[in-house]
């Protein structure tokens, strides 16, 4: 966060929309891995 001043909507909101694109790397062009939405590869035996 910027020191002393949390980040304008419009800027916090250009991140929701990455994050919801994949967080593509900007600088390859590529998504990044899917999320894992199974809660069954979180379980530890």
């Amino acid at each position: 966060m910027p020191p002393g001043q949390p980040l304008p909507q419009e800027q916090v909101a250009d991140f929701v929309a990455w994050v919801k694109m994949g967080a593509p790397d900007p600088r390859t062009g590529g998504a990044a891995a899917p999320a894992i939405t199974d809660p069954a590869c979180f379980l530890i035996s």
